[in-house]
């Protein structure tokens, strides 16, 4: 697991664990493990460790020695960033350990660096999250010339354990020379301010350090980073003996002539999903298109006042490609009224303009089940939860889904899913993915995977969050940011869904 925390709380966490254990370091050479296996990876030829004082990077010290076992001690250089009068703990502890530093020097690196033809791996260990505020100018200028030194070179990859050296973990803020990272390697905890401003994290590695999710909810520590592990816990394994009817069915309603590709995204991503059935409720005329697009799918012609047609579907989403009109707001009452008075069970998604007009309703929270999940953005969530400007998002998100006793989903460059419990929070923004029909596609996920028999609509929301990212990932890397589109997006599903099935 994990976990995602403020400094202090970090600190608390690490310190309780240690008390249990007899070994006093073992969380530093876990996360030293999980550096070098990572590192090792990327087959670097030559790796450079900057560190600096007191014990910030000691992990990254131990990890070097891991990696001069692979790929041989000449080809590791460890590089002190300490200042004038600050601790030399991490110097002793070098000298201890055999390990042979260099003082940081400007024309040396500049030749061994920039002049090299090698593949060049930087692990900047300099600051942990200990920090506090703007770096001091000696060490700012050495983070601005390396910044400098390694600007558009293709050879160098520059790696930050926890947080990039400038980056404040208690305001978030940034230094004016902050490390310009390529990934970050967060070792077993996320600091909290690195998901409000993600600027800095846009590319994550995760070494789990063996926090129990058990023992952080005993110390209500409930926000937790959105990892593969996740996913292999909840993902459901599919039998391959059952037929359709057992894998659940799921109904899309929404579409309008404003908004006509949203329901065929929708049903799109909703029949890669793995549900046993897909069926739109729409308009006549985008009915037809989405059948040509999609043969597979089925058209739903009854009026909700037909209760036993429904319930046949164990997920029903609502919203996508609804306008704010006088008809979207009757089909929104109708549903209200059904979904109010039926005996019958589905999981929820309500999306888009369906959350416009639910904030124009008095109480609306009291018409729907626990088994719902709303899936806004942040415009949409100020119009359903008007919260006071001053509360933080994690605040406002635990207080929302405490409140209806609903769960949410807020799209956002992180998205956060809650139930009012525990949060899982993904923290891989994708540029590409700010375009038109991505909420559509991830609402077809969810309701999809949430036909599945069994499953909980929060945990369904996780796993086709986990789908949708690293779909909009593979759709990136194929077609870039500036035009990889929702479709493209769609295009990928199944290649997530397999690699998950192995």
């Amino acid at each position: 697991m994990i976990p995602i925390l403020s400094p202090k709380e970090i600190k608390r966490v690490e310190k309780k664990y240690l008390i249990k254990s007899n070994n006093k370091s073992i969380l530093q050479h876990r996360a030293a493990r999980g550096i070098s296996q990572l590192i090792i990876e990327k087959n670097p030829s030559v790796v450079f460790i900057f560190f600096g004082p007191g014990m910030n990077g000691r992990d990254g010290l131990i990890a070097g020695k891991l990696i001069q076992k692979k790929i041989g001690g000449e080809n590791v250089q460890f590089v002190s960033c300490i200042e004038k009068n600050s601790s030399n703990k991490n110097l002793i502890f070098s000298k201890n350990e055999n390990i042979n530093v260099k003082e940081f020097d400007k024309k040396l690196l500049t030749k061994e660096i920039k002049e090299s033809k090698d593949t060049i791996i930087i692990l900047d260990a300099i600051i942990g999250i200990s920090s506090r505020g703007n770096l001091r100018s000696e060490l700012s200028l050495k983070i601005k010339f390396l910044n400098s030194l390694c600007k558009k070179n293709d050879k160098v990859t520059i790696f930050s354990l926890d947080i990039p050296t400038g980056f404040d973990p208690e305001s978030g803020l940034k230094d004016k020379n902050t490390f310009i990272s390529d990934e970050i390697i967060i070792l077993g905890s996320q600091l909290k301010k690195s998901i409000l401003n993600p600027e800095s994290f846009k590319k994550i590695n995760y070494v789990d350090i063996g926090f129990k999710r058990s023992e952080l909810k005993k110390q209500n520590f409930n926000f937790e980073a959105l990892t593969p592990n996740i996913i292999e816990e909840k993902f459901p394994k599919r039998p391959e003996t059952l037929y359709k009817n057992k894998f659940g069915s799921h109904l899309i309603i929404g579409g309008s002539n404003k908004y006509p590709g949203a329901a065929l995204l929708c049903s799109k991503s909703s029949n890669m999903s793995g549900t046993g059935h897909t069926a739109v409720l729409t308009e006549g005329s985008i009915a037809k298109k989405i059948i040509e697009k999609s043969p597979e799918i089925t058209l739903f012609t009854s009026s909700f006042s037909e209760e036993k047609y429904f319930k046949r579907f164990s997920s029903i989403s609502l919203g996508v490609g609804l306008s704010q009109d006088e008809k979207s707001k009757e089909i929104i009452n109708s549903f209200l009224n059904y979904i109010n008075n039926t005996k019958n069970n589905h999981n929820i998604v309500i999306d888009a303009d369906a959350l416009n007009i639910l904030s124009e309703i008095k109480y609306w929270w009291e018409k729907l089940p626990s088994t719902t999940i709303l899936t806004p953005h942040l415009g949409e969530f100020n119009k359903i939860y008007k919260f006071k400007d001053y509360e933080d998002i994690f605040k406002k998100i635990l207080n929302f889904t405490r409140k209806t006793n609903m769960c949410l989903l807020l799209k956002g460059p992180s998205t956060f899913i809650a139930n009012g419990k525990e949060m899982v929070i993904n923290t891989s923004p994708n540029g590409g993915m700010s375009k038109p029909g991505m909420g559509d596609v991830l609402t077809g996920l969810i309701g999809g995977i949430a036909s599945y028999p069994k499953m909980k609509i929060n945990d369904a929301a996780i796993i086709a969050t986990y789908i949708h990212s690293n779909s909009g990932k593979l759709s990136r890397d194929c077609k870039g940011s500036t035009s990889m589109t929702a479709s493209d997006v769609i295009s990928f599903i199944p290649q997530v869904f397999k690699s998950l099935e192995i």
